[in-house]
């Protein structure tokens, strides 16, 4: 059977080449493989880079080399091997655990060959933009994006990319407009399929977001994403217990993720003793400390961490919230000083899609926070005019979940408009937002011992109790 395959796809190779050179359209010698047998390692590792799992994608490095060897000037698989160690970096968005410099170190070469010796491979200038976003280089990587779809308007990874671009500047509207095309194109492609319900997620469009879900589970029932789908909707509405089973099955497929998913999901059931071992979780960790009154420990854990990383902003936003949190803001804002300087700097870095609940509280309340606790009334004043257009650009967007709009009540908190942020609470607890240190959050601090208030946060604890009692476990007093 696979000799006459083999046969067969020598044939179609040949009338193709034919056909082509016929026609004055000769593909780049570049873009042939010099052999069969490297042709079909290719193959293969194409469709092992698109389950986007580790397993599958270090088997693809495997059987990209192979192909190398084969024929070392093969442009496409040059540019498949350096996408897929990018894919294969440790920590983020990462399915392995290559350290970001040397999968940068590996990758850069492979693409500089194989553009070299084909200018026109679409696929190698959308990997390019790969290395442009985690060099944080926007314009290039957007550059490199609109290159490679100019060469093949339908490249699926190129279309990924660029909604990611998209969705890294809040632009939600045109970011889900390439998922859906993307969706038309390639409806299989389980990263697209991810994106795109937390896309629908993000816009509140929870139904749409679990249909999606569905197509999933029923397309990858043995994938990490599928799993990380349904615990995320799960969550998302409110059923705690059930998103844990489903971040466990996740968990135990492994991925990179995993963890951070994990922890939050026990954070919000208030099971902070199984957030404490999970790793890449650090702001999850931080709360759960809090919350055991180890705010020292805490601290000291994310100053280290920030000394070992000190241009990750992420380590740096985690720190400044911790500190808030915990009560200490002359820190908080010394820090922020020390790194930004002012407002308008925090702006030009903070990503819009960080502000909009994506990941929990962001930089800008924490600063208000601290700044209304210390009476820096100027200072707060400037932070909540730029917040407040941050937010009003989000809501134009789209954006709707109920991240977004538990952090549009705690702007309201911040800025004394107290009607709007108890509206929002007690919107942002209907769609399913749960915190179980909410009592404790610095931006509600002037609302703590309003009635109304009280009864809200008293009614979202009434509801991870019974999340809890799922579970088995005590109910929070």
């Amino acid at each position: 059977m696979f000799a006459i395959q083999t046969e067969i796809a020598a044939s179609i190779a040949q009338a193709l080449k034919i056909n082509l050179i016929d026609a004055g359209q000769a593909a780049p010698v570049a873009q042939v493989a010099a052999s069969l047998p490297a042709y079909d390692l290719f193959l293969q590792a194409r469709r092992l880079i698109q389950s986007r799992t580790r397993g599958g994608l270090e088997a693809a490095r495997g059987l990209l080399e192979e192909a190398l060897k084969l024929d070392p000037n093969y442009a496409p698989a040059l540019a498949a091997l350096a996408q897929t160690v990018l894919l294969l970096q440790s920590g983020g968005e990462g399915y392995g655990d290559i350290p970001r410099d040397q999968a940068l170190a590996i990758a850069g070469p492979l693409l500089d060959k194989a553009l070299a010796l084909d200018p026109t491979l679409a696929e190698a200038h959308a990997v390019q933009s790969l290395i442009f976003t985690d060099q944080r280089d926007f314009a290039r990587a957007e550059a490199a994006l609109a290159r490679a779809l100019a060469l093949n308007p339908n490249l699926p990874d190129a279309l990924h990319w660029q909604a990611i671009l998209l969705e890294y500047s809040g632009r939600l509207r045109e970011s889900l407009a390439v998922r859906q095309r993307l969706d038309a194109i390639d409806p299989l492609n389980v990263a697209n399929l991810w994106s795109l319900g937390g896309r629908l997620r993000d816009g509140g469009k929870l139904t749409e977001a679990q249909a999606v879900t569905a197509r999933m589970l029923r397309a990858f029932p043995d994938s990490p994403q599928s799993f990380a789908a349904q615990a995320t909707d799960l969550m998302d509405a409110g059923r705690l217990a059930e998103a844990q089973v489903s971040a466990a099955r996740m968990q135990a497929l492994g991925t990179n993720w995993a963890p951070p998913m994990n922890a939050m999901i026990h954070y919000r059931v208030g099971d902070f003793d199984r957030v404490l071992p999970l790793q890449g979780a650090p702001s999850f960790r931080a709360h759960a400390l809090l919350a055991q009154g180890r705010s020292d420990e805490a601290i000291a854990e994310l100053q280290e961490l920030l000394a070992a990383t000190p241009d990750d902003l992420g380590a740096g936003e985690v720190l400044l919230t911790t500190l808030t949190r915990a009560g200490r803001f002359d820190e908080a804002l010394t820090l922020y000083r020390e790194r930004l300087g002012d407002i308008k700097a925090l702006d030009a870095v903070v990503a819009p899609a960080s502000m909009a609940g994506l990941r929990g509280e962001g930089p800008f309340e924490a600063i208000a926070a601290a700044q209304r606790a210390t009476g820096d009334k100027n200072g707060l004043a400037e932070t909540l005019a730029l917040w407040r257009k941050r937010m009003d650009f989000q809501r134009e967007q789209g954006y709707a979940s109920a991240g977004f709009v538990a952090t549009e009540a705690r702007y309201f908190a911040l800025a004394d408009e107290r009607a709007a942020a108890l509206k929002a609470l007690t919107q942002a607890i209907d769609l399913g937002f749960r915190d179980p240190l909410l009592a404790r959050d610095p931006a509600f601090a002037e609302l703590r011992d309003d009635p109304e208030f009280k009864a809200q946060n008293a009614r979202m604890i009434a509801l991870i109790n019974i999340e809890r009692a799922k579970l088995d476990m005590a109910p929070l007093p």
